[in-house]
């Protein structure tokens, strides 16, 4: 059986992208039903270091809003607010750093943005999103 080649685009970038259908490489899989989500390689490579660098992030601000919930010490909810702040400083970087170099933009790390993250430590997802489509509109 010959294989059969799909040009689809992006769903992140609209680059153009070529897919081999054939069954010798993917199988079972009709990849003609999933052309509209295909995406590059630098967009997968994005996506990938964005969603793991998130869930880092979401665990460390969960972290924060459990301890805040079940510690009545002060001194000890206030330990575990400093380090989650220290970490989130440093993950907040890396994570705009991968934001600015897919959109092409100047990184505009801001303490604001953990200030929010460590005001609200539920919302961070809301958070995150906020911050990528406030960059991708940006870009």
């Amino acid at each position: 059986m010959t294989p059969t080649i799909i040009d689809c685009k992006c769903h992140f970038c609209s680059k153009p992208i070529r897919l081999d259908c054939g069954p010798h490489t993917h199988g079972i899989f009709d990849l003609t039903k999933w052309a509209k989500a295909m995406i590059c390689d630098r967009c997968g490579e994005w996506r990938r270091a964005s969603q793991r660098l998130e869930a880092v992030i979401v665990v460390e601000c969960l972290n924060v809003a459990s301890v805040r919930a079940t510690t009545r010490d002060r001194d000890a909810v206030s330990k575990v607010e400093v380090r989650a702040e220290e970490n989130l400083i440093a993950l907040t970087k890396r994570y705009l750093k991968i934001q600015c170099d897919y959109f092409h933009l100047e990184q505009p790390w801001d303490a604001e943005f953990v200030n929010t993250l460590m005001d609200n430590p539920r919302s961070v997802s809301k958070v995150l999103a906020t911050c990528r489509r406030g960059l991708a509109k940006a870009s």
